[in-house]
């Protein structure tokens, strides 16, 4: 089960460490794993078709309950998302 880290608790002298377990924001359960996962983003459409396709090696967090998935997009990566052009150390994937 993915966790959050620790979080440290404290009263006066006295720390407590409690663990948090966050819970599938779609049905609640807290029945998750975390997987590694690796994907290509394509951007959609004729217009884009010379835009670099963006390779991502994100972790996703999956619902064993529900199949909901989250995963984040590195800042590096988002930046070609954004931009619509390679960006310095992020992996893409040329059109040519």
């Amino acid at each position: 089960m993915a966790r959050v880290p620790a979080i440290v608790v404290s009263s006066g002298m006295n720390h407590q460490i409690v663990e948090v377990i966050m819970s599938c924001p779609s049905c609640t359960s807290c029945n998750q794993l975390e997987f590694p996962v690796e994907m290509i983003i394509h951007f959609a459409g004729l217009k884009n078709v010379d835009n670099p396709d963006v390779s991502l090696f994100p972790k996703f967090l999956v619902c064993l309950d529900c199949g909901f998935t989250e995963f984040a997009i590195p800042e590096r990566e988002l930046r070609v998302l954004v931009l619509g052009t390679p960006v310095k150390g992020a992996v893409v994937w040329p059109t040519e």
